[in-house]
């Protein structure tokens, strides 16, 4: 387990910098009340490996997919706030998204955390203050 303080928009730089390092891991489970800093990790890990789509928060389309144009993967945007039973998580093709090997980003993912039962990395987001947030990586 890690915790990092987030002061700066340039501070997600080197949390990303660390995961990439350590983990080989695909699949983030991100925890964290809403504005604690979820997609605006996302956004900085995904410009870290080459993205260049812009990315934005897949509340409404619960699946955003977005182009690694290095290395020509697809990585998977997911935001499970509003999916409130097992069926609705295959109605989005959730098992094959996971199962892609594909970076997968989610979001809100209580409902779905059985399903997962390795090769993660859980993030927990914290807002400490207007200008602080603290990121857990256990």
């Amino acid at each position: 387990m890690k915790t990092f303080s987030v002061y700066s928009f340039h501070d997600y730089d080197s949390i990303c910098t660390y995961i990439l390092s350590k983990y080989k891991n695909k699949i983030f489970l991100l925890n964290g009340e809403l504005g604690s800093g979820k997609t605006t990790f996302v956004q900085f890990f995904c410009k870290k490996i080459g993205v260049q789509d812009k990315i934005l928060s897949p509340t409404f389309n619960l699946v955003n997919e977005y182009s690694n144009q290095v290395d020509k993967s697809n990585i998977y945007h997911l935001d499970l706030y509003r999916i409130k039973d097992i069926k609705e998580l295959i109605d989005i093709d959730f098992i094959e998204l996971i199962d892609s090997g594909e970076f997968c980003f989610i979001e809100w993912p209580e409902i779905c955390e059985h399903l997962i039962t390795d090769n993660f990395i859980k993030l927990n987001f914290k807002i400490i203050s207007e200008s602080e947030r603290e990121i857990e990586i256990i």
